[in-house]
């Protein structure tokens, strides 16, 4: 729809390291007490559900000394991913100061959106980029850990109006990194090209058919033997 009006949208996916392993317990239960209104024996409960659990490492028959976690959200529960949605809800207040209205979210996943005509994409990518700055402040004060280089960018729109971007609008000069436009990106599990054309989603979509007939035809034909 925004191609249609002759804009480019520019995407920023970020990418946190290890993300559940390093949410802060104490900063979680305050979130969960200020921000939420948890008290008395609901409270007690997260904080038990979150501080009751040790780790160790056990190979070659040797174990390590158990310590107590003191972060880390368990990953595989249902509260876990839902728990880090409150634990990051401040960020999305973050990248709103910048201008930037569409944010999409799935647990540690975010993506940030900003639509400009092709003139005005300068603008955009600054608008982006104090976002991105702030979002690395508040991931600090929250003990997150963010990759801006391994974060991924991508433009959208048309062939046309992709082409008369120059060079310099295919990049994001951060505080110490550069982030390079990509023209095919992987989000939770989708190719997406910068022309929204899905080819290269087909393609992988036909070769997991392909992968998966032949090994339906080698059982097949090993158990038909029999």
């Amino acid at each position: 729809m925004v191609a249609n009006k002759g804009m480019v949208t520019l995407v920023v996916l970020l990418d946190y390291s290890a993300a559940f392993d390093t949410v802060d317990h104490s900063i979680m239960l305050q979130i969960l007490g200020k921000r939420c209104g948890l008290s008395e024996s609901v409270l007690q409960w997260h904080t038990t559900c979150l501080q009751s659990r040790t780790c160790a490492v056990v190979a070659g028959g040797m174990s390590s000394d158990t310590v107590q976690l003191e972060c880390s959200l368990p990953q595989g529960s249902s509260l876990g991913p839902l728990k880090f949605i409150i634990y990051a809800a401040e960020l999305h207040e973050c990248i709103a100061r910048h201008g930037i209205i569409m944010v999409h979210s799935f647990a540690d996943d975010t993506q940030l959106c900003i639509q400009a005509k092709v003139q005005h994409v300068t603008q955009a990518k600054q608008n982006m980029v104090a976002a991105i700055a702030d979002i690395s402040r508040w991931s600090s004060s929250h003990r997150l850990k963010l990759n801006p280089d391994k974060s991924d960018v991508i433009r959208l729109g048309t062939q046309q109006q992709l082409a008369k971007l120059s060079p310099a609008d295919k990049t994001l000069q951060l505080h110490d990194s550069t982030l390079m436009a990509s023209t095919i990106v992987r989000n939770l599990g989708v190719q997406l090209d910068s022309e929204l054309n899905f080819d290269d989603q087909a393609r992988c979509c036909v070769k997991a058919c392909y992968y998966h007939l032949r090994r339906f035809s080698v059982v097949f034909y090993k158990f038909g033997a029999m």
